[in-house]
Formats: C-alpha cells, structure tokens, sequence
C-alpha cells in the first residue's frame, strides 16, 4: 500500500478525534449534581459528588483517599441547594481495621439544611454522604468529632479481622 493512500484516512481520524473531544469537553459537569456544602462555624467546604445519577446522567467514581477534614466542631451542617432531598451519613473510623460503619438519618432543618451530629465514640471518621432526591449522589468528608454520640445503625465491617 502506497504511504499517500493512507494520509487521508489518518487525517480523518484525526479530525474525528478531534471533533468528538470538543464536543465532550462543552460543560462537562452540566448534568453533574450541585456541590453538597458542609458548614461548621466560619468554616465552609464545598463537595462534589464522586458518584451520582443525575439529569439523566450517572457516573461512577471512588471517594477519595483523603478527604477534606472539616475540623473538630461540634456539629456540621449540610446544605444543599435543591428541594426535596434528602442526606444519610456513614461513619467510617479512619485507619482501623475490623470497625463497624455506623449510618444514620440527617435531621432536615428547613431550607435545604440539614444538621449532622457525632455518633459513636469520639473519633475521626470519614463521613460519607448520600443524597437522596430527584436523582441520588455520594460525597465525603473527614470529621474527628469532639464528643461521643449516640450510636447509630451498625453496617458492615471493615477487614481485615484477626480470628480470635
């Protein structure tokens, strides 16, 4: 095959790569979910969603190794832009083995609020939020709470544990 026969299938190529990353590349987060904002005092954190279905579009992702830390207050606030939602929290302690996440139900506090309170024993958790609504979504953040809680509902365990 002569060399100059196949320049204009790789230009082609080319300029179909091209095109199709333009056009993927408009607003990529158009269909994404509003950030979740975590408050506590002065302190603001804004959340996107590593997973969610949403807008007639889902994505899949992995949380993320380090979460932002949003400190040690006492309560944290959520907050969410749109109505009808609603948030759950997983607790997750941070490099232990062999620990039950806990889960519980944010309280809603009016006007796209929604109150998060220790749970278990002080310590510092990831947090996971999920968000529940007109399509669902997934954030977390890490939080050493200051006090113990209330326990929530125990889940799975994280292993590896030793057998006694």
């Amino acid at each position: 095959m002569r060399e100059g026969a196949t320049r204009p299938s790789r230009v082609g190529a080319i300029l179909l790569g091209t095109l199709l990353l333009a056009a993927c590349s408009g607003d990529a987060d158009r269909d994404a979910p509003p950030p979740v904002t975590i408050h506590s005092g002065d302190r603001s954190l804004e959340l996107t969603a590593w997973a969610y279905c949403f807008e007639d579009v889902c994505a899949d992702g992995l949380p993320p190794k380090t979460p932002p830390h949003i400190g040690s207050p006492d309560t944290v606030i959520v907050g969410f832009p749109l109505p009808d939602w609603s948030f759950t929290a997983t607790f997750l302690p941070v490099d232990k083995d062999c620990e039950r996440a806990q889960r519980l139900q944010l309280e809603e506090s009016g006007l796209g609020l929604f109150v998060l309170r220790p749970v278990g024993l002080a310590d510092t958790y990831d947090v996971t939020l999920f968000g529940d609504g007109d399509g669902d979504l997934v954030v977390t953040f890490r939080w050493t709470t200051p006090r113990n809680g209330p326990p929530g509902d125990l889940r799975s365990v994280r292993g590896p544990c030793a057998s006694t």
